[in-house]
């Protein structure tokens, strides 16, 4: 699935390396209450929850930027041909991803910049590809992103014993530190004059928000901070995969206060269509507004 969005002078495209009914509610969410979704079955059906199934639909999306001389890419997904033990829906995929790359005009070896925004595993897979039998960065042209404090803290903890990656170090992130196209991220503020750095902790201890002006409009790329709509209705709905839990509980909140206030348009990478959307109150809540057009 290739969506495209101009925004201002940025042409901004999603590419979903997959979604579908994945995620038990029940798993995803600790705090889960069946209770939320009957009240908000309005708008989740049919597009966000599959009421037979009571699985939530959840994507993979993969951020393309165009600027006037940069092609730079935002979280890479899976990737294709990685092993991932104990998740079936990830092992192993095969999909399409550079051929819809080049559908949306980009051929790898064009792309400039390559940021992830933290280090789990469906957020680096594409940093390399399978060439006999060797895994080699995708994009051999491109200088690639990471926050320090995140790989400290991944290949740290790798070190003491402990796999939070489930293998994606090896095959994702090593081999492009191996050909010198790493570049870690540290006190830096700003990137390319036109991202904001902005630390957003707690689903992983580095994972950072890229926000952006153009054409008078802010927008933002928020990583994880949300896996799913729903946790805009109930921001103290943390993933089981949040690390730090309290401190995940504060970036969403500062998180949906700031985009609410700035009228931002946010880029997750794990909405399903239209991927994108913006914040508004509602009550002593907030709520979910998908975009309706792509010329922002």
């Amino acid at each position: 699935m290739i969506r495209t969005f101009q925004f201002g002078d940025l042409k901004i495209t999603g590419i979903t390396e997959f979604f579908g009914p994945t995620h038990d509610p029940t798993v995803l969410y600790p705090k889960y209450d069946p209770a939320v979704v009957e009240k908000e079955k309005s708008w989740l059906v049919p597009d966000h929850y599959h009421p037979d199934l009571k699985r939530l639909y959840i994507a993979i999306n993969i951020w393309v930027v165009q600027t006037h001389d940069r092609i730079i890419i935002i979280d890479t997904g899976v990737g294709n041909r990685k092993k991932r033990v104990g998740i079936d829906r990830m092992d192993q995929l095969n999909t399409l991803f550079l051929t819809w790359l080049a559908a949306a005009g980009v051929q790898r070896d064009k792309v400039t910049d390559v940021i992830n925004t933290h280090l789990h595993l469906d957020h680096v897979g594409w940093n390399t590809m399978l060439v006999d039998g060797k895994w080699v960065p995708t994009f051999p042209n491109a200088r690639y992103y990471i926050p320090e404090r995140e790989y400290n803290h991944f290949v740290g903890s790798r070190k003491n014993g402990v796999d939070l990656d489930g293998g994606s170090l090896e095959d994702s992130v090593f081999p492009v530190e191996a050909a010198g196209q790493l570049q870690l991220l540290t006190d830096e503020k700003h990137l390319f004059d036109l991202f904001e750095i902005v630390q957003a902790p707690g689903h992983t201890p580095g994972m950072i928000n890229l926000w952006f002006k153009s054409g008078g409009r802010q927008g933002v790329f928020c990583a994880d901070i949300f896996h799913h709509p729903l946790q805009i209705v109930r921001p103290d709905w943390n993933t089981l995969y949040c690390m730090l839990p309290e401190d995940a509980l504060k970036t969403r909140a500062d998180f949906l206060k700031k985009a609410e206030e700035t009228k931002a348009v946010f880029f997750p990478c794990h909405f399903v269509l239209p991927h994108a959307g913006t914040i508004k109150h509602n009550g002593n809540s907030y709520e979910y507004v998908p975009l309706t057009t792509t010329q922002l």
